[in-house]
């Protein structure tokens, strides 16, 4: 070959070399792991949505350093419409994992779907107990079990408190407020208590005078509303206007800022999965950057949606990377980290062992009562 042949076709050569480099080094590149977070950013649950994004935004640095795509997705506060979104989103992205920071109802239908996807789902604030079957074994809860926040419920009401009589109002429509009724009614009954009226309504009712009018003329010591705030904050305030002035209790739904601005509440208990006041290891650096960034003190959505994006992290970057759902399995069967809500780690029926806060509204602060170790 001529030495001008060979000087015009060197450059080619050269130039297909590095192309072929470029393709490698592209190949080469992994995707980011896709993680789903699905929580109520519009409609009555907001409040619970936004607390929980906040907390995931905070990892934000760290996820992307490992190759982390978080995807956001509205349930809208709607079981219907989280439904037709998921599908949507799992026909078009490639998604390894599902945080869920979302209510009771919307949980079932995202976990059965996730289930029929063989898809991991770290389940931060839900407290369904049915979850544990429709998830399969493709769930894994860092909140407790309505079972165990009803029973601590019960066990407050006759032990601590020393009453003997309950009335219950509990929300039809919803599955978190049913499971957490017949939890709380079955415990408080085995322990002595006696359940003197129990009534039910719609969600989004507005008037909640025919309600009170079957309870008012019954005998009890307290009344036990295990429902969401944005529900409860209404019934709270027609209770006090009816003249009612009995001792009134919930469970971690009502764990709402927005319960100390309203003056009815006041003197009234409820449970929570996490309180900023306590000191566990771990939380003063979360809640310094928590309130350094958002203006604001981090309820327990917060704390536990932090917590499971941290399991995310470890998830997908440890040694595992997370390849098929039986290596993220066994990755978590194995997990005991230090979370901000405290010790992660999940037990046969893969849910973690959280403690459960008793406050008290008192001067538009809570106040810790009592502790209930699981």
């Amino acid at each position: 070959m001529s030495k001008n042949k060979v000087l015009i076709i060197l450059p080619f050569l050269i130039l297909i070399l590095l192309l072929n480099g470029c393709k490698e080094k592209q190949s080469s590149k992994k995707e980011n792991v896709k993680v789903l977070a699905i929580m109520s950013l519009s409609g009555e649950a907001k409040s619970f949505g936004k607390s929980s994004k906040n907390a995931l935004e905070l990892l934000s640095k760290d996820l992307d350093k490992k190759g982390i795509q978080i995807i956001y997705l509205d349930d809208e506060s709607n079981k219907e419409k989280v439904e037709d979104s998921l599908k949507k989103i799992l026909g078009k992205e490639k998604i390894k994992a599902i945080i869920l920071c979302t209510q009771d109802n919307s949980a079932e239908a995202v976990t059965r779907i996730a289930a029929e996807n063989e898809i991991i789902v770290i389940n931060a604030t839900a407290t369904d107990t049915t979850l544990d079957k429709v998830g399969k074994d493709f769930i894994y809860s860092l909140s407790y079990s309505n079972e165990f926040e009803g029973n601590a419920l019960a066990k407050f009401t006759y032990e601590k408190l020393k009453f003997s009589k309950a009335a219950i109002l509990y929300n039809e429509d919803k599955a978190y407020s049913k499971d957490l009724t017949n939890f709380y009614k079955t415990s408080f009954e085995k322990l002595g208590g006696t359940v003197a009226t129990q009534s039910s309504y719609k969600n989004n009712t507005q008037d909640y005078s025919e309600v009170l009018k079957k309870i008012k003329d019954s005998k009890f010591d307290v009344i036990f509303i295990p429902d969401y705030y944005y529900n409860v904050k209404n019934i709270v305030k027609q209770i006090r206007s009816s003249g009612i002035n009995t001792v009134l209790m919930g469970g971690d739904g009502w764990d709402s800022g927005e319960i100390l601005t309203i003056s009815e509440f006041q003197g009234s208990y409820f449970s929570s999965q996490f309180m900023a006041k306590d000191s566990i290891p771990g939380t003063i650096e979360f809640k310094k950057s928590y309130e350094e960034t958002y203006k604001s003190m981090p309820d327990a959505r917060a704390v536990l949606s932090y917590d499971a994006g941290k399991v995310i992290m470890s998830i997908f970057g440890g040694a595992s990377k997370g390849e098929n759902p039986e290596k993220i399995k066994e990755t978590l069967s194995k997990m005991t980290m230090e979370g901000v809500s405290g010790n992660i780690s999940f037990n046969q029926d893969k849910r973690g062992k959280k403690v459960c806060y008793i406050v008290e509204v008192t001067d538009k602060t809570l106040n810790i009562i009592t502790k209930i170790l699981p």
